[in-house]
C-alpha cells in the first residue's frame, strides 16, 4: 500500500463515496430520486468541513449559476509534482430508483455532452470521466475488488464512481431491435468499466509526456469562478472590494484568458463547468 493511499485527501474521497452510497441507498429504499445538484452540494460541504483542519483543497463556484445545470460539470485539478496539476473533467450523473441513468445522451448547446468532453481531452490533454453517484435501495449488491493502485474496496466506494467517457459512449449508444437507444443501468458499468473516484486522489498518476498546469494558470483561466473561503465579515467585505477591483481590470483579465491554455480549450470545446476543485500536495501548503 502506498503512502498516498493512506493520505488525508484519499480518506476524504473514500468517506464521501461511502456517505453518498448510504444516502442514495436510503432514498431509493423508499422510492425517492435525488438530484445531482443536491449530491454535489453534499460533496462541497464535506470538503469545506475537511478544510477547517487541513487546507489543501480549494473549492470554486461560479458567481451566478443556472440551477438546472449547477453541479453537473466539474473541473478537478490534482497536484502531482510541485506546482504541476493534472486536469480531470467530470460530468456528474445520478442513478435513479429504476437502476438507470437519465440523460447520458444529453445535448447541450447543440452538442452531445460527451462530444464536448472528447474534444476537451484532445485539445487540453485532460482526462474526462462521467462521475456517477450511486446507491443500492434493495441492498442486494455486494462487491469486493482492487482498484488501479492495488488497494481493496467494497461496493460502498461506488457511491462515487468514475467511467471513462469513451466507455459511456459505447454503453449508452446501444439500441434495441426497434432502433431505440437503451438506457444504461448500474450493472452495465459496475464493475466492468467503473472505478471508485478515490483513484483520482489515492493513486500516483503518470506524468511523463502528460499535459500539466501551474496553479497560476488554473486561477487565471476563468475570472467567473469564486473561491469559497471560511472568512469572517471583515475579511468578506475586503474580498468584495477586491472583486470590484478585478472587475475594473477586466481588459487585462481578458488578455490573460485569451492566452491561457485552459481557457482556450474550454472555449473551443464549449465546456463550462460550474464547480472547480483544486487539490494541493500537503508539502506545498503555505
Amino acid at each position: 500500500m502506498s503512502l498516498l493511499s493512506t493520505s488525508a485527501r484519499c480518506k476524504l474521497f473514500e468517506e464521501i463515496a461511502e456517505k453518498l452510497w448510504k444516502k442514495i441507498s436510503r432514498a431509493h429504499e423508499v422510492n425517492i430520486n435525488l438530484s445531482e445538484i443536491g449530491i454535489t452540494s453534499d460533496i462541497m460541504v464535506e470538503i469545506l468541513q475537511y478544510n477547517k483542519s487541513l487546507t489543501n483543497f480549494d473549492v470554486y463556484t461560479k458567481k451566478a449559476v443556472d440551477e438546472k445545470t449547477y453541479g453537473n460539470d466539474i473541473d478537478l485539478f490534482v497536484e502531482t509534482n510541485l506546482n504541476e496539476y493534472k486536469w480531470f473533467a467530470l460530468q456528474a450523473k445520478i442513478l435513479k430508483t429504476s437502476g438507470e441513468y437519465d440523460k447520458l445522451r444529453y445535448v447541450s448547446g447543440g452538442d452531445l455532452q460527451w462530444d464536448k468532453l472528447l474534444l476537451l481531452e484532445g485539445i487540453s490533454g485532460c482526462e474526462s470521466y462521467y462521475l456517477l453517484y450511486n446507491g443500492d435501495g434493495k441492498g442486494t449488491y455486494n462487491y469486493s475488488g482492487t482498484d488501479r493502485c492495488e488497494s481493496t474496496f467494497s461496493e460502498s466506494q461506488f457511491g462515487c464512481s468514475i467511467v471513462k467517457t469513451k466507455d459511456v459512449i459505447r454503453i449508452a449508444s446501444r439500441t434495441n431491435t426497434r432502433g431505440n437507444f437503451i438506457k444504461a443501468k448500474f450493472a452495465d458499468f459496475h464493475h466492468s468499466f467503473a472505478e471508485p473516484w478515490r483513484v483520482l486522489t489515492c493513486c500516483y498518476h503518470k506524468t511523463e509526456g502528460k499535459t500539466l498546469y501551474a496553479l497560476e494558470e488554473i486561477k487565471e483561466s476563468d475570472i467567473n469562478f469564486k473561491l469559497i473561503t471560511l472568512v469572517d465579515k471583515e475579511e468578506e467585505e475586503e474580498e468584495e472590494k477586491s472583486e470590484k477591483d478585478i472587475d475594473n481590470e477586466k481588459d487585462i483579465d481578458n488578455d490573460i484568458i485569451d492566452n491561457n491554455r485552459i481557457s482556450i480549450a474550454k472555449r473551443e470545446a464549449k465546456w463550462d463547468p460550474s464547480l472547480r476543485i483544486v487539490i494541493h500536495r500537503t508539502d506545498n501548503l503555505k
